[in-house]
């Protein structure tokens, strides 16, 4: 390689130095550089669903049960009653912090 070939790379790097460095100058110099920021996240609501509408159970259909199991269901239903309660809360919980999450 001859003296006028190194010079010739010489000059098309310094040339692309510079430009790149004008360049990067002018980004930074007018704030055009990409900034990072953070996603927004929406938090879903959840809806609680409607209760059922339950049938009535009147002491003449509990006439053939034995106590006991009378008692199984009684506990049973309150056992319900009282995870439906804990779950209801739960999902007003969340909803109350999403809400306040999403603004």
């Amino acid at each position: 390689m001859n003296l006028y070939n190194i010079r010739k790379v010489l000059l098309a790097k310094a040339i692309t130095c510079i430009l790149t460095f004008t360049i990067l100058s002018c980004f930074i110099i007018n704030g055009c550089l990409p900034t990072a920021t953070n996603p927004t996240i929406q938090y879903p609501i959840i809806q609680v669903p409607s209760k059922p509408i339950l049938q009535i159970i009147s002491t003449e259909d509990l006439r053939g049960l034995s106590d006991e199991t009378i008692r199984k269901i009684i506990f049973n239903d309150d056992t319900l009653k009282h995870y439906i309660e804990q779950l209801e809360a739960s999902i007003t919980t969340y909803n109350n912090w999403a809400r306040e999450q999403n603004r």
